[in-house]
């Protein structure tokens, strides 16, 4: 780019170089004087003039389309306010002296002060330095630092940095994070995916080590699985995660407590593992709630005993869930699911499949004197837990009953599956239950992705984390896209085309007043049992195709599969 005068705001930016452009506008002008001289007689002189000064501005104008002259504008970066972060871990592990009868927390407070980052006092007075201090989760220092207590349970690094990152304005940017710590960390996140949330805002973390280099021990154990409900003298699975620290080779005891007393125990041999799960199998006799606790027995000089226990509550019910599913187009994902349910002994299944005009067929499990049919009265909707819907069941139920229905799932906190996407046609396609709006137009050969909000739950994390992951089971047949999602849908599950594109939901939830409501939007969940690769795929299309979770008496959710689980074992799940 060149300046066209030294002190102008002019500058020409020539789409040819300079040279060749001059050359040409030199090249245009002799021609026409050339030509105007030859031909020139042939007019008088002022035409011949003013056509000659006429080619002269248009070679002017074609100079200027190839200088390209522009005004020079400067424009000034947006300036974003720098802070520095400091952060102080206040966990428990601080309290410990090291040199000079100084705690972790008093030498990192003396550095600080030291540095001239913190006044004398504890106050930060300095807006271009924010304080923090952490443990489980970090909080802003708006008091003396002088007042500080190692008193926190837990240290959480990731959740931490997270909070003081994401603490940062958006016309903001930090200088650096520093971290004053012993480094004693329980959360145990891959540090790459902390990296990650730092580089995104382009934020330097600096660790200040405090404390002797040593070897620490610490063992913790957390509750994996949610069970609340089992049948009366069937077995059920109580599974937690045993997480050890600086405990190699180490025997560890775990200790099942019933009401306060031990039960079960297990020794296990830590080796050079991090983490190890650990299940007990326990039945009741009677009907009632019972506390459950998993202890760890604390080891030799271990620096943190809080965190070897946690409690989970076991409810023993004696009834079984009531399900319906209704069928206006048989298809194989609900055959399937019909199978499935009726080899459940925690279910008694009605069916009322329409297979042909005036044709139903109805299958019930548990024999009964009374004719099934679909049910016309709000009582007889609420007799059930749980009701299936598959397509076309306009031809079952018609706007009363959908109305019924819709009162079920609002006011008396019933769930409604949508097991094939739209469940209507016709006038009824237009209602308060169903989550989104399917499109009619399918992609065909579309692979399963876990969402955020489905990675809690039971058969979406099987699913993901054993028999192969979703990488092993097969591509489903076909998905389609969500024309309208209704407000508070959660997408537990989308699925991608194999051709690419974006993703599309795939299993959605929805909670609708006191109870919910989940879609299913793909085709050939099916195929997932009879694919021979992956060892027992057929126990998990099941939960897939089913009702991941219901709700029953308190809000909980059950699950309905058994083979997931240990025989006659249920499973609770928060999805919405």
């Amino acid at each position: 780019m060149n300046l066209l005068l030294a002190n102008s705001e002019l500058v020409l930016d020539p789409m040819l170089p300079m040279p060749m452009v001059v050359l040409i506008g030199l090249i245009m002008a002799a021609l026409t004087l050339v030509t105007y001289k030859r031909v020139g007689f042939r007019v008088g002189n002022w035409k011949n003039g003013l056509l000659t000064i006429f080619r002269v501005i248009g070679i002017a104008l074609v100079m200027l389309v190839l200088l390209q002259p522009s005004r020079l504008e400067e424009i000034p970066p947006p300036m974003h306010q720098k802070v520095t972060l400091v952060a102080l871990d206040t966990s428990r592990s601080m309290k410990q002296a090291d040199e000079e009868k100084m705690t972790r927390l008093e030498a990192a407070e003396n550095l600080l002060m030291d540095a001239d980052i913190v006044p004398r006092d504890g106050v930060v007075k300095d807006p271009g330095v924010r304080l923090f201090e952490f443990g489980e989760d970090a909080t802003a220092v708006t008091k003396s630092m002088m007042d500080l207590a190692p008193a926190g349970n837990s240290t959480r690094f990731h959740r931490s940095i997270n909070t003081m990152v994401n603490s940062l304005g958006a016309d903001e940017g930090a200088k650096a994070l520093i971290l004053f710590t012993d480094g004693h960390d329980f959360e145990l996140v891959n540090p790459s995916k902390t990296a990650l949330i730092a580089r995104a805002r382009q934020v330097p973390i600096y660790a200040v080590a405090l404390g002797k280099q040593g070897k620490v021990k610490d063992t913790s154990i957390h509750i994996t699985s949610y069970q609340p409900y089992t049948y009366v003298k069937q077995k059920a699975r109580i599974s937690g995660m045993l997480r050890m620290i600086g405990c190699d080779y180490e025997d560890i005891q775990v200790e099942l407590l019933r009401q306060n007393k031990v039960v079960q125990t297990q020794k296990i041999n830590a080796g050079e593992s991090q983490e190890m799960p650990v299940q007990f199998e326990v039945m009741e006799n009677e009907v009632g709630q019972y506390e459950y606790e998993m202890r760890v027995i604390p080891l030799e000089d271990e620096v943190d005993k809080d965190n070897n226990s946690a409690i989970t509550y076991l409810n023993v019910i004696d009834q079984q869930i009531q399900v319906l599913l209704l069928e206006g187009s048989p298809y194989w994902d609900t055959t399937f699911l019909q199978r499935s349910l009726m080899r459940n002994d925690k279910i008694d299944l009605d069916s009322i499949t329409h297979y042909a005009p005036q044709k139903v067929r109805v299958i019930r499990k548990k024999p009964s004197e009374q004719e099934l049919k679909v049910p016309e009265k709000a009582e007889e909707f609420n007799h059930y837990d749980l009701i299936i819907l598959g397509r076309s069941v306009e031809k079952l139920l018609n706007r009363e009953q959908l109305t019924l229905l819709e009162n079920y799932v609002k006011n008396q906190g019933g769930t409604v599956i949508f097991g094939r996407g739209k469940a209507f046609d016709g006038d009824l396609a237009k209602n308060e239950l169903e989550p989104v709006i399917w499109d009619d137009k399918v992609s065909e050969k579309v692979h399963l992705q876990i969402g955020r909000e489905g990675q809690a739950l039971a058969p979406f994390r099987i699913l993901t984390e054993q028999y192969g992951g979703l990488d092993a089971v097969p591509d489903l047949i076909a998905g389609r896209n969500a024309l309208e999602k209704k407000p508070l849908t959660a997408t537990l599950a989308s699925v991608q085309s194999a051709n690419g594109g974006q993703p599309m939901p795939g299993i959605v939830q929805r909670r609708l007043g006191q109870g919910q409501v989940l879609s299913v939007g793909v085709d050939g969940l099916w195929r997932w049992a009879f694919n021979a690769k992956v060892e027992r795929r057929q126990q998990l299309v099941r939960p897939v195709l089913g009702p991941d979770g219901f709700v029953v008496d308190g809000g909980e959710r059950l699950s309905t599969e058994p083979a997931i689980f240990p025989a006659n074992e249920f499973s609770q799940h928060h999805a919405g």
